[in-house]
């Protein structure tokens, strides 16, 4: 009998886990030669998965405009910055300007007004105003003038709200972005007193504390609805009011 058969046999009886062990190495050699699978257990090993891949990148901003604006500032000090690229926070109350190849943020405390301007289509320049006003709260902030006299303000306030994203991952619901809403409101100012001018004229004049601009508004039949009404009302009050 040939010699390498019988030890074979041998091996085979006394020692099976010898064999066993080639046809592992063998079943082994196979599997490595197919095309590897990945699981999403891999992929997420990676950071590679349905929450992650959402873009999660705020919508919108802070900025009244996300575009740098030309403009010019009127500090505190009545300083005056001309030429000057700015974007207004409305979120912080705070400007943001590039003035000479540097980058500065004024608090409102620092700036008594400042413009911005922007091209129009038609080739002429559009200049927006704003003012530094105290709130109710005694806090500074900013507000787009309309049109301003010596006693009253026509003025838009500009608000932000920030809301958090609220992704569920385990339901796959909910926004992945968190995200800046902004509004506008028109108010009139008379002094410290802030007149919302949202609804009908009558609601709007029974806001208004002032007895002699109640009189004024009276005596001329303003609608406080109508824009040009109001832009009359500021121009003529404070000459009425010193003839009264």
């Amino acid at each position: 009998m040939n010699r390498i058969y019988i030890i074979s046999l041998l091996v085979s009886f006394f020692c099976p886990w010898a064999l066993s062990g080639q046809s592992t190495i063998n079943e082994i050699s196979a599997k490595q030669d197919q095309p590897s699978m990945t699981n999403i257990k891999d992929l997420r090993l990676y950071g590679v998965n349905s929450f992650n891949l959402k873009d999660t990148s705020p919508e919108g901003s802070p900025y009244l405009d996300d575009e740098w604006k030309l403009g010019e500032v009127t500090l505190y000090n009545d300083v005056i910055i001309n030429d000057c690229a700015l974007k207004y926070d409305i979120s912080k109350q705070s400007l943001l300007i590039k003035f000479e190849g540097k980058y500065f943020e004024l608090p409102p405390g620092r700036v008594k007004r400042f413009a911005s301007k922007s091209m129009l289509d038609s080739g002429s320049l559009s200049k927006r105003n704003f003012e530094r006003i105290k709130s109710k709260k005694g806090e500074f902030k900013f507000i787009e003038v309309v049109e301003k006299g010596p006693s009253l303000i026509l003025g838009k306030d500009h608000e932000v709200k920030y809301y958090r994203a609220n992704y569920n991952v385990a339901l796959d619901v909910g926004n992945s972005k968190p995200k800046y809403v902004k509004k506008t409101k028109d108010i009139l100012y008379n002094g410290n007193d802030e007149i919302s001018l949202k609804g009908s004229s009558k609601k709007i004049f029974k806001r208004i504390k002032d007895k002699d601009l109640k009189y004024f508004i009276r005596e001329k039949n303003l609608d406080l609805s109508n824009t040009v009404h109001l832009i009359e009302l500021i121009k003529n009050y404070k000459i009425i009011k010193e003839q009264k």
